[in-house]
C-alpha cells in the first residue's frame, strides 16, 4: 500500500495546481497497467485522490496530502461511502494518508484546520461543502 501511496503522490504532485477555495477536480492519468478511475481534487492548501475502480479488488481507494506552500492547514475528508455510512480521514499539516474503504465513495467534503495568532492562539476551520465525486 506504501508503493502505491507513493506513486499516487508522484501522480498528484505532477497533476496541474488548481487555484481558489472551491473544490475542484482534475483528472490524472493513472499508472501503467492499472485500471484506475482516480480523481484528483483541490481544496485551499488540501489534495486528495479517489480512486472507486483500483484495480486490487478493494471498492475504493483515497489519498489525502496537505501542503507546505507557506499554510499551516490539518485536514479532515468527510466521504459518504455508497452503502450510505459516512467516513472520516485525518491528516496533519505537511503530511499525507491513505486508506481503502469497503464500498465506492459517492460524496466528499474538506475541511481545514489552522490557528492564528498566539496569545492565545485562535482556532479556525473552513470547508468545502459536500460534492459529488
Amino acid at each position: 500500500m506504501f508503493r502505491r501511496a507513493f506513486r499516487r503522490a508522484a501522480l498528484v504532485t505532477a497533476a496541474t495546481a488548481v487555484t481558489g477555495l472551491g473544490l475542484t477536480g482534475v483528472a490524472t492519468a493513472a499508472p501503467a497497467g492499472a485500471q484506475s478511475c482516480a480523481k484528483t481534487y483541490h481544496y485551499g492548501a488540501t489534495e486528495v485522490q479517489i480512486d472507486n475502480c483500483p484495480g486490487d479488488g478493494a471498492p475504493s481507494w483515497f489519498w489525502i496530502h496537505t501542503k507546505t506552500s507557506g499554510s499551516n492547514y490539518s485536514a479532515t475528508a468527510w466521504m459518504t461511502l455508497a452503502n450510505g455510512s459516512r467516513v472520516t480521514l485525518d491528516v496533519a499539516v505537511n503530511h499525507s494518508t491513505a486508506h481503502e474503504w469497503d464500498a465506492d465513495i459517492r460524496s466528499l467534503e474538506i475541511c481545514e484546520y489552522y490557528t492564528i495568532g498566539w496569545a492565545p492562539p485562535i482556532p479556525l476551520h473552513r470547508c468545502s461543502g459536500e460534492h459529488g465525486v
